[in-house]
């Protein structure tokens, strides 16, 4: 009904709410679609520049992020939008210290600003300074308990330290607000591997080789899953396409079993 409204009427309202409620979805290119059609009609208005800005990260469209943060500075560099978009910018081009510094200034203009702690988060994490990382997901998901990014990698961290029971509900949450989160789908169905429930993994295994038939790993642990399962055809299939995969790749090809 949104699309179908924002279709016949292609006002600011319309446009951005189609996109918000795609955001929410976490269907970010298509969000992006109708944001930067909203932002052109309104084209000084942070939050739709904001969200606009965090479609295109987490779509991978870094030239998207980079004129979006160009946009905001024009408006309002000291804002927290603008502070947090120089972040992505800095975070793209793996500068992560000066990334950290405007994401902290970012929150220091506005303490509820949704997506900096997960965005500190991932800078932890990445220099494996864990505790630190957890902490900042978790202070994420207090203000947004969807919030996928921080539920996987609460899941993702929990299963590193061999805490696979304690992993499945973040990773539940983070695939139910977002079924296409191929790598949460593939730490879920790992963490029922290590947790010896290889007909709970089988779902989320598949749920990943579907939204990614590339993703060769998932193909290999299906196959584990099957073959504990009793279902030699099924492994054997499994194990036969990550065989490809690796070779249309270059890449030697992982053993069978």
């Amino acid at each position: 009904m949104l699309q179908s409204f924002a279709r016949r009427n292609p006002t600011f309202q319309s446009l951005d709410l189609m996109g918000l409620d795609l955001f929410a979805l976490d269907q970010y290119r298509n969000a992006a679609t109708y944001l930067e059609r909203a932002s052109q009609l309104q084209p000084s208005d942070l939050p739709t520049l904001d969200i606009l800005g965090k479609a295109y990260w987490r779509a991978k469209n870094y030239a998207g992020v980079t004129g979006v943060f160009k946009r905001i500075m024009e408006i309002n560099p000291n804002s927290a939008e603008g502070h947090f978009m120089l972040g992505l910018a800095y975070d793209i081009s793996y500068q992560e210290q000066k990334a950290f510094a405007e994401f902290e200034a970012a929150l220091a203009e506005d303490p509820s600003y949704p997506g900096i702690h997960s965005s500190l988060g991932l800078i932890n994490y990445r220099e494996h300074k864990v505790p630190q990382a957890e902490a900042e997901f978790k202070l994420e998901l207090s203000r947004n308990p969807d919030d996928p990014i921080s539920n996987y990698m609460m899941g993702r961290i929990l299963r590193e330290m061999v805490k696979p029971a304690e992993a499945v509900p973040y990773l539940t949450a983070a695939v139910r607000v977002n079924p296409s989160y191929r790598d949460a789908q593939f730490e879920l169905g790992q963490c029922y591997m290590e947790m010896k429930e290889p007909q709970q993994a089988v779902a989320p295994l598949q749920k990943a080789a579907e939204v990614d038939p590339d993703f060769d790993e998932a193909h290999f642990v299906l196959g584990k899953a099957y073959r504990l399962l009793d279902r030699p055809r099924d492994a054997e299939r499994e194990w036969n396409i990550c065989k490809q995969i690796k070779e249309r790749k270059n890449v030697q090809p992982v053993p069978a079993g």
